[in-house]
């Protein structure tokens, strides 16, 4: 059994099995908090300061220190980036001397701009047995060519070989891997998603800001038996997410997509065999839509439609608990046409365990609240965001009158949990005038805390409002007595909730926020649940 000596190194202590019980149960500890709070990074520098103690504590600690490795190798506008290929040569030297190290490597992150050429001494960080998450990022710098000042190189400089080194020739490298569980790209540019997906291990794949060719060879029926098992899809940011591609993925159960989704130029054409689950039936956490972008809900449940010919009780994601959804510009998918259902009714229809639904975005106040009625047993947290800055809906103009008393008439038996967020002012357009007048919020009390009230399980509710007001103090002298004359209709409406002697955006601010919050909360005084109000004002 080996022993830890003293520095002087005429005696000994503990065994160094002990000292490694100890420091593994404190890097548990460590790693935990890093869960809480990952910019901390206890644990990296905890075990850095240990490994400096003694060969004996370098080796126990190092491959904590290592878990986690940075291979990034950019120019940033410099001529060269010496620095970082010898900070990156010796990080390949050092594992290379201790092969115990490779083993214990689990997360490697990178940026580059270009597929760098090396002379094979980088070699040892493109073999990690072990490695499980992979997060790649890609720039692109412009390099001047003597034929154009303005040349912006989106091109590697050397084929991809033995010896190139970047994005592609990681992801070449490691997607094979029966270890990578984890992917993060990010900016990048025509991801190669098939490949992508037919990696066997493969369980989590993030794409942010990134765009996918809009046409790709469909996968092998080999790839789709040994790959396409992927459980969580986040493309926050990214374009041409293909969602009829996502459906050869059996196995996924979180999907986060608020950019526009598309089909391959061949559609996808998946045989269903009554054996296997339908695709997305085992959704059980979904968010969709974004600003100016559209989502192709029918791709989702299409597959569920077709089944339901000849079974009527079959529904697209029986499993789906968690829904939430941003209607921002297609009124078709909020209002449908004239003879059909909007596209986002069917969603609801498709999943009748739904516990927890978010609609937000600036149509969320066009959102027909009766949807919610396929999966209102189960449904036990609910959160509106309703905007009324400007009219986004064309002739359609819904005020915040109309929106709660289509609320009031909204059975919700198993609802526990009710978020609801208002957005109030003048917008930039003012096209939807309203004015900051405490009547106009006067049924809420009614909505939740009436005798008649529709939400009996009912625990909490978060009430949040937020007034965007028009800062008429910093306008200029000419306009003065306009601006005084604006200021007094509004404290006339607050009833005197602001003193008028104290002329100034801050006094207003406080005012506003102190009289809508005392307003508001006095409706709960008698409240059989918890309740809490938050008033802001934005100027604008």
């Amino acid at each position: 059994m080996s022993a830890y000596p003293k520095r002087d190194g005429t005696s000994m202590t503990f065994p160094l099995e002990i000292f490694k019980e100890i420091l593994d149960h404190l890097a548990f500890d460590l790693s935990e908090r890093d869960k809480i709070q990952p910019s901390q990074k206890n644990l990296k520098t905890a075990m850095k300061d240990l490994s400096l103690v003694s060969k004996g504590f370098a080796y126990i600690c190092q491959p904590y220190v290592f878990e986690d490795i940075n291979v990034s190798l950019l120019q940033l506008g410099r001529q060269d980036c010496t620095g970082a290929t010898t900070r990156l040569s010796n990080l390949a030297a050092f594992i290379d001397e201790n092969p115990h190290i490779s083993l214990k490597v689990r997360h490697m992150e990178g940026m580059f701009d270009k597929e760098y050429h090396h002379d094979g001494a980088w070699a040892p960080v493109l073999h990690l047995p072990s490695l499980s998450s992979l997060k790649l990022s890609t720039i692109y710098i412009a390099r001047p060519r003597r034929s154009s000042i303005n040349y912006i190189s989106t091109e590697t400089e050397h084929p991809f070989d033995s010896h190139s080194f970047g994005c592609q020739t990681l992801l070449d490298n490691y997607l094979p891997s029966s270890a990578l569980t984890n992917l993060t790209l990010e900016f990048m540019h025509n991801v190669p998603i098939v490949t992508i997906l037919s990696s066997p291990s493969l369980k989590s794949l993030k794409l942010n800001g990134c765009s996918i060719p809009s046409s790709f060879a469909l996968p092998f029926v080999h790839a789709q038996t040994t790959g396409f098992n992927l459980e969580v899809f986040h493309a926050p940011n990214s374009a041409q997410v293909p969602l009829g591609l996502l459906a050869y993925c059996t196995r996924l159960e979180e999907l986060v997509c608020d950019r526009s989704s598309s089909t391959p130029s061949n559609p996808v054409n998946i045989t269903l065999d009554a054996e296997n689950d339908l695709p997305f039936s085992n959704l059980r956490k979904v968010q969709l839509g974004g600003v100016g972008e559209v989502v192709d809900w029918n791709e989702l449940y299409r597959f569920a439609e077709v089944q339901q010919q000849h079974d009527s009780s079959v529904v697209a994601f029986p499993k789906l608990s968690s829904l939430a959804i941003a209607l921002n510009s297609n009124l078709d998918e909020v209002l449908g046409g004239p003879d059909n259902l909007p596209p986002i009714s069917k969603m609801f229809k498709h999943a009748p365990q739904l516990k927890a639904v978010e609609i937000c975005g600036a149509n969320a106040t066009l959102f027909d609240l009766r949807y919610l009625k396929s999966c209102r047993d189960h449904l036990t947290s609910l959160s509106l965001q309703w905007s009324f800055l400007s009219n986004s809906y064309g002739m359609i103009e819904v005020t915040l009158e109309d929106a709660l008393s289509h609320l009031s008439t909204i059975q919700l038996p198993a609802l526990e949990t009710f978020r609801l967020q208002i957005y109030l002012g003048k917008g930039a357009y003012g096209v939807q005038d309203v004015h900051f007048s405490l009547w106009k919020l006067a049924r809420l009390k009614k909505v939740f805390f009436g005798k008649e009230h529709q939400f009996p399980a009912l625990q909490a509710l978060e009430l949040g409002v937020v007034l965007h007001v028009v800062n008429y103090y910093d306008d200029d002298d000419d306009d003065e007595e306009e601006d005084e004359e604006e200021e007094e209709v509004t404290v006339e409406q607050l009833k005197k909730g602001v003193v008028e002697d104290q002329w100034s955006f801050a006094a207003h601010k406080a005012g506003l926020e102190k009289t809508y919050t005392n307003y508001l909360t006095q409706f709960g005084l008698d409240a059989k649940f918890k309740y809490t109000v938050e008033v802001q004002v934005k100027e604008v």
